[in-house]
């Protein structure tokens, strides 16, 4: 049984066949949920990850061990070596490890900033290669990894995916992604700056996600996308 067909599962004998009772079960929109089940959408290992957590399934329920590995890097800047999950601490870094916090619920408040504003870090963490980072000059303290939760950015990130955010990074550079804090959204978005002190914001998927001109004052940029990682 693969993992869209233990969900299914699940949702028929624990929710009485309600998605919208599963949905908010694990702090996601019934649209999300019916967009997986009527096109048997993939479910991502760290999507699968954040199921188990919120309804305490029993661990490798989901995502079995050999199922986190992350096959494929993609960026819009540069490619790193494949990172891990780190589930506690009985695994000690390596000599050219840091450890970036990961977080599976993407809530924010309404208000300024990213980490003082987020829920529900649970401790995870992914680690990546330090060298990796250096010579492209990110500090690793600056470094926070996110879930996709929508399909805003399909086909390049997909719902599911493990977002990278340089916090340090805040200055818009007209076509970059960026991570922004819009009306407590925790959203991925392409900006670019446009006369008048507004913020023109794009989607990939503008089919669905319409351009939207805003003032500069109407969103909070988390910081930049350095790097996503999609199961293939």
């Amino acid at each position: 049984m693969n993992r869209l067909d233990k969900i299914l599962h699940l949702i028929e004998n624990s929710f009485n066949g309600s998605q919208v009772k599963f949905a908010k079960a694990i702090n996601r929109s019934p649209a999300q949920v019916n967009q997986w089940v009527t096109n048997r959408r993939t479910i991502g290992d760290a999507l699968a990850l954040h199921i188990e957590q919120s309804l305490n399934l029993p661990s490798g329920w989901l995502v079995k061990k050999e199922d986190n590995k992350i096959k494929n890097n993609q960026s819009n800047d540069f490619h790193l070596e494949a990172p891990r999950y780190i589930y506690d601490d009985s695994c000690p870094l390596g000599d050219d490890e840091i450890e970036v916090p990961f977080y599976t619920n993407n809530s924010l408040s309404a208000g300024n900033g990213f980490v003082s504003d987020i829920y529900d870090f649970n401790n995870m963490k992914i680690r990546f290669s330090l060298t990796m980072l250096n010579q492209k000059g990110i500090n690793a303290k600056c470094l926070v990894c996110i879930v996709a939760d929508n399909d805003s950015m399909e086909p390049a990130i997909p719902d599911g995916a493990i977002v990278g955010i340089n916090t340090c990074h805040t200055q818009i550079k007209d076509g970059k992604l960026y991570a922004i804090n819009y009306d407590g959204l925790l959203c991925i978005r392409i900006l670019k700056k446009r006369p008048g002190k507004k913020i023109l914001i794009q989607s990939y998927n503008f089919n669905s996600y319409p351009d939207e001109e805003v003032d500069v004052g109407a969103i909070t940029v988390i910081g930049k996308i350095f790097w996503w990682s999609v199961l293939l």
